[in-house]
Order: structure tokens, then C-alpha cells, then sequence
């Protein structure tokens, strides 16, 4: 994978926020760098295509960026990331993008709710077997809730 346009040779490598790159030719461009810029050409390097990622921004990354106040990092961007078993297709991709090396953390049985009027609310488990709360809602789709998560 190439870095992008808009970098300046430091040795070997390029650093951010100059207006030269490396020459092309190239096999594909990319505009942007966000999550989907950056995965493009991850799959596409690895057949041996040479990509050019284009950024305006002063660093890859789009919304996984993070940025400092003071002693302080923030992230910008994705707080959560479900269904990232190898049983789904987004699992299946981030394992091929990494090559296997990221693993997940669970946010907890429970990791999110939305509250509704009247105190109803649904907990977001960090399963299937957990999404039996909707049961408690709406008992009488049992039927649709079980085909709708496989269970």
C-alpha cells in the first residue's frame, strides 16, 4: 500500500503535509483515507497493485482518527462494533484484513439501551441468546424474533 499523496520522503518513508509522493504508475487511486480508503488498498496491495491513497486531511484515517487536548486522547469515530464473529460477513472481513491478529473485547453483557416512553426499553446484548429480552416486549413474535436471530 502506498501512503498518500501529499507526503514528502524522510528516508525511506514519506511524512504527511507535502505536496510530493512517489511517482506512479498506478494500478488504482483512492480518494480518502477514511476506513473504507484504507481497506480498499490494504486488499488491493496484497495481490501486488499499487494503490495511491489521495488525502486532504493532514493524516490518514478519516473518523478512526483521534486527536489530544492537554493529557487527554480522544477517538472520533467508531465506539462500538458488533456481530465481528467469524460467523458474519463483517467478522469474516476484519479477520482477513488483519490476517487474524485484532481480537475483540466484549463492551459487556449488556452494552447498550434505548429507553422509550412509558419505561419500556431494550437492552443491546453482546449475543444472541441475550436478545430473549424482546420476548418480554412483544411475546406474541416469538415466531419472527427467532427467525430474525437465527436462534
Amino acid at each position: 500500500m502506498q501512503l498518500p499523496l501529499g507526503t514528502e520522503p524522510v528516508g525511506d518513508r514519506y511524512r504527511p503535509g507535502s505536496k510530493r509522493g512517489p511517482e506512479g504508475p498506478w494500478d488504482a487511486l483512492v480518494i480518502g483515507s477514511g476506513m473504507g480508503g484504507m481497506t480498499a488498498p490494504a486488499m488491493l496491495g496484497r495481490p501486488g497493485f499499487r494503490v495511491l491513497v489521495l488525502e486532504q486531511h493532514f493524516g490518514p484515517g478519516g473518523f478512526t482518527q483521534t486527536f489530544r487536548r492537554g493529557p487527554y486522547t480522544w477517538d472520533i469515530g467508531v465506539d462500538a462494533v458488533g456481530e465481528v464473529t467469524t460467523d458474519t460477513p463483517t467478522g469474516r472481513l476484519l479477520d482477513d484484513l488483519t490476517q487474524a491478529r485484532l481480537a475483540w473485547a466484549s463492551l459487556g453483557a449488556m452494552y447498550d439501551r434505548f429507553q422509550f416512553p412509558d419505561d419500556v426499553h431494550l437492552d443491546f446484548p453482546d449475543s444472541k441468546d441475550g436478545f430473549e429480552s424482546l420476548l418480554s416486549i412483544e411475546p406474541r413474535d416469538r415466531r419472527a424474533i427467532h427467525s430474525r436471530l437465527r436462534v
